[in-house]
């Protein structure tokens, strides 16, 4: 697991591998289907996915002859998220929805949260905006329920960026109003650059962008680290095309096509270094 967090995928996966042979050798069923569940994560993070599935259900076949409820609930979890990674919504549903139930009977307010929340990105994603709405909602709720700052975040953030794209322009700011507040205690630099990126999208989209020019997002660049210069040219280049391909608008004569072409480079630098999934579907809506 170690290794798995630094990323050193090769040598997590001969651990892993190493001790699944011992826990097999000595019928450990628990312990193999610890390691299944682990092998899969390696191979996602790695954009396996193929892989992945494969150990994801040897992990959900084993949890169910265990009898392990939890156990099948990650595995359930996991498995709804890797079609969401590969765009499959309908079938992420399906195994969101059965994470959800056992969540619920387990009273498992985490589970609660994350598939109503991924249940929702699912609904959005196959334009059913109304169930879609209704899942951020009891996301959210249960994120303030327990309390988790972390959680509210992620949350606040997607259920605004939903609102702004549904031209719920008050709505939207007042959540990205309550994320600032949480961001300013946590002080996560990433998301509070993304949060005044969304701010600005929903002021642009607010005035009709009549009286508001495509300057109020030059502000955001001025804080610019060796870290992060990258990423937030990248985030700031996709916001600028995203809004002149929403309105069909220009700058200074420049079209949308400049500011997609540099964004598509910046994140396929980005992914590069590190294949987030977040990158990958930028990089995807980008070609």
């Amino acid at each position: 697991i170690a290794y798995s967090n630094v990323k050193d995928f090769k040598s997590s996966k001969n651990i892993l591998l190493k001790a699944l042979a011992l826990a097999e050798e000595q019928s450990d069923l628990i312990a193999k289907n610890f390691i299944f569940n682990n092998i899969g994560v390696d191979y996602y993070e790695q954009g396996n996915y193929k892989d992945a599935y494969n150990y994801y259900n040897k992990f959900l076949t084993l949890s169910k002859q265990i009898g392990d409820k939890f156990s099948i609930l990650v595995a359930l979890g996991n498995i709804g998220i890797l079609y969401y990674a590969v765009e499959k919504y309908k079938e992420s549903v399906v195994f969101f929805k059965n994470a959800l139930t056992i969540s619920s009977e387990l009273g498992n307010k985490l589970g609660v949260f994350t598939y109503n929340r991924y249940l929702a990105l699912s609904y959005e994603k196959m334009d059913n905006n109304v169930i879609a709405d209704e899942c951020f909602k009891k996301s959210l709720n249960a994120a303030e329920e327990m309390g988790n700052q972390i959680y509210l975040v992620k949350i606040l953030y997607d259920y605004a960026r939903f609102q702004y794209i549904q031209n719920n322009f008050l709505i939207a700011k007042q959540l990205n109003i309550e994320l600032d507040d949480i961001l300013k205690e946590i002080k996560n630099k990433k998301m509070i650059f993304k949060s005044n990126i969304l701010m600005k999208q929903i002021d642009f989209g607010d005035s009709h962008h009549d009286f508001i020019r495509f300057e109020i997002f030059d502000s955001l660049l001025d804080d610019l680290d060796k870290e992060t210069v990258v990423w937030k040219k990248a985030e700031l280049n996709y916001a600028i095309y995203q809004i002149m391909d929403h309105y069909n608008l220009k700058r200074d004569e420049i079209d949308k096509e400049k500011y997609k072409k540099d964004s598509l480079v910046l994140y396929q630098e980005l992914y590069k270094e590190q294949p987030l999934y977040d990158y990958k579907m930028k990089i995807s809506s980008l070609l």
